[in-house]
């Protein structure tokens, strides 16, 4: 702390031998000038780094328990002359942020931080950043960094901190958050809220020529002309375990994404609205969504669930429930764009034509799907519009093929598969549009299995048992374990939302989601038999099973040993 130069010798009289042992020299052999006037012995064990001293703003020049001076002089003794007169310095790998830190801290968590700029300055790759709860509005970087910024929810198990702890906007108004260029591509952002932000493109989250992730977050109550929720471009950011709710747009009222190939997972997008795209915009995009609920969005114009403008989109594992397109297209609006469609399910959906789907000049795929009591016409294409190429194999869907008889601008074709009739959902009232055990769609798709975007039937979801007590979000231990080739696992939720369980393995991939959609309060138990998505056997070894809800998600290790 002297400035860059710790040693200068005077240009005139008489030539300085210095040597140079064991010692702390702030720049190392840079911070001696020798002026040309003497010789510098830079001998062993010296160093170069912060002597992490007590407080030295106030002249409190001890240094902290784990100082590198402690045990850095020769034979292991004292390095200077003050000796180790408080607690260690906070060197990570976890770093605290609190609106009413000091910069001065170490990040520890009793000594936090002030800003996220200075926690990320001190991070390395690998580290975490947790800020306590409270409304951010800096902008942040992640400067390059492999880093993970979060709230304590999963530190603390307190969920309800993901709403407690959130990015507004500033005293001038605009977006709560912007990402911008390749700095921020391995950042890591969960288990935080973006709220009540508002700007011509992106009100919650703007991110542009970069491509995070983003887990466990809230996106609600945010405005903009483009991208209510989140505005993404030229991005293959992944986002996961989320929900966008509340937003509002001209274009894309929840997400609007133009370029880039990003992947959304478990994202849960309602109620939001938008004159094109209520749920989501895409344009030119080549976006990926699975495990995901598109529901109550609206549309003044078209497209409520999705309006698709060119590009090329992958649905899988998805349902779009009770949009409203007022004119047309109440799930899907395709504009010369190509769309593949896999374990879907429509239903509900209202719109004064094309309830389900309204096509523009497009190329769609409809595989293992269930379309089912929606309001207005299912399909719609315009005679102006040009040719739309609709092949539909292995669904669902009301009324059969009498859908495009009106429609000359749809040329369907078909490899087989199809049916008429009632899917028998478990409860559409409560907005279970999982299926009973006495479905024909439990066994109609092109494998044999379930169609639609619910793989599991009503008599999963067991009775609450009153005698239990007070039921808690949980996750058991999976038994027996180690296990061949079957193992049982026990859950419970406790609120009403979508949810999801999966297994996966050691390196993080995913090898099979045993349950994905709406979950009502109670107690489940569920059967893995050591299978993948496609029936195959996998190998021994370690596993993890995860069960994510709408503010919960938690995880455990089992053993497959066979």
């Amino acid at each position: 702390n002297n400035g860059s130069i710790q040693v200068y010798f005077r240009s005139e009289g008489t030539e300085v031998e210095l040597s140079i042992d064991y010692s702390l020299i702030e720049n190392g052999e840079e911070g001696i000038d020798s002026n040309d006037n003497g010789d510098v012995s830079w001998g062993t064990g010296n160093l170069d780094e912060d002597p992490y001293f007590c407080n030295s703003s106030v002249g409190n020049y001890y240094i902290r328990e784990n100082s590198p001076c402690v045990d850095g002089g020769s034979d292991g003794s004292l390095m200077g002359c003050f000796e180790a007169g408080c607690g260690p310095v906070n060197v990570g790998p976890v770093w605290y942020v609190d609106l009413n830190g000091d910069n001065d801290n170490d990040g520890s968590l009793d000594a936090p931080f002030e800003t996220i700029a200075r926690a990320m300055a001190a991070a390395e790759n690998g580290d975490t950043i947790r800020l306590h709860p409270g409304v951010y509005t800096e902008t942040i970087d992640f400067d390059d960094k492999e880093i993970v910024l979060e709230s304590r929810a999963f530190e603390t198990d307190n969920f309800d901190l993901i709403s407690d702890t959130y990015f507004g906007p500033g005293p001038m108004g605009g977006t709560t958050l912007i990402l911008n260029g390749s700095s921020n591509d391995h950042g890591i952002i969960r288990g935080i809220s973006f709220r009540g932000g508002s700007d011509p493109y992106g009100g919650g989250i703007v991110i542009t020529n970069c491509s995070p992730t983003l887990m466990d977050v809230v996106v609600e109550d945010n405005t903009a002309e483009i991208g209510g929720g989140i505005y993404l471009s030229e991005s293959d950011a992944v986002l996961m375990n989320m929900i966008i709710q509340n937003n509002g747009a001209n274009l894309g009222g929840g997400i609007y994404i133009t370029d880039g190939a990003p992947l959304l997972e478990n994202v849960v997008v309602r109620d939001n609205i938008a004159y094109w795209g209520g749920g989501f915009y895409f344009e030119n995009a080549e976006p990926s969504i699975r495990y995901s609920l598109i529901r109550e969005n609206e549309a003044f114009i078209e497209g409520a669930g999705l309006y698709q403008n060119g590009g090329i989109g992958t649905i899988k594992w998805t349902a779009f429930e009770k949009n409203n397109g007022y004119d047309y297209g109440g799930g899907i609006v395709a504009n010369q764009a190509t769309i593949d469609l896999d374990q879907t399910t429509f239903t509900g959906n209202i719109s004064g034509i094309g309830s389900a789907m309204t096509f523009h000049s497009s190329a769609i795929t409809l595989t293992n799907s269930i379309l089912w009591d929606n309001i207005g016409s299912l399909f719609y294409s315009p005679e102006e519009s040009g040719i739309t190429y609709l092949e539909i194999n292995y669904s669902d869907i009301q009324d059969g093929e009498e859908n495009f008889s009106e429609y000359p601008t749809i040329l369907f074709t078909t490899e087989g598969g199809m049916i008429n009739t009632n899917p028998e959902f478990c409860d559409p009232e409560n907005n279970y549009f999982n299926l009973r055990n006495s479905s024909v769609c439990q066994t109609a798709s092109d494998t044999g299995g379930v169609i639609g975007a619910y793989d599991y039937s009503c008599d999963v979801m067991l009775a609450r048992d009153d005698s239990y007590g007070v039921e808690t979000f949980n996750l058991s231990q999976n038994y027996p374990n180690p296990f061949n080739p079957i193992t049982q696992i026990r859950y419970t939720l406790t609120e009403y939302g979508n949810y999801s369980l999966r297994i996966y393995d050691i390196n993080g991939l995913l090898i099979k989601t045993l349950r994905s959609g709406p979950g009502q309060p109670g107690k489940y138990i569920v059967l893995w038999d050591s299978t993948n998505e496609r029936c195959e056997k996998v190998s021994s070894g370690v596993y993890f099973y995860q069960l994510s809800t709408k503010s919960s998600f938690t995880s455990k290790k089992m053993i497959l040993m066979k």
